[in-house]
C-alpha cells in the first residue's frame, strides 16, 4: 500500500549501478591518463632542465637557467628546533 518493497528498491539500485558503472570506468580511466600526462610533462621538462643547466652555461642561457631553477627547486624543511 504506501511502502516499497525490499526487492524493488533492490532491483532499482541495481539499474542504477549498471547506469553509472560505465561512466564511473571512463572516468576513472580519465583521471589516470590526465595524471599520468602530467607525470610525463613534468619528466620531459625536468630533462630538458637538466639539459640546459649542464650544457647552456656561458652561452646565454644563464637566465633561462635561472627561470627554470625557480619552478624546479625542491623545497627545504625548515630544520627542527632541539629539545634543551
Amino acid at each position: 500500500m504506501g511502502y516499497v518493497s525490499i526487492p524493488d528498491a533492490a532491483h532499482r539500485d541495481l539499474e542504477l549501478f549498471e547506469t553509472l558503472n560505465p561512466i564511473l570506468q571512463a572516468l576513472s580511466q580519465l583521471c589516470f591518463l590526465v595524471k599520468d600526462t602530467g607525470s610525463e610533462a613534468y619528466t620531459a621538462a625536468r630533462a630538458a632542465y637538466k639539459s640546459i643547466k649542464t650544457s647552456g652555461k656561458g652561452i646565454s642561457l644563464d637566465e633561462v637557467i635561472d627561470n627554470l631553477k625557480q619552478q624546479f627547486q625542491r623545497s627545504r624543511r625548515p630544520a627542527t628546533a632541539k629539545a634543551e
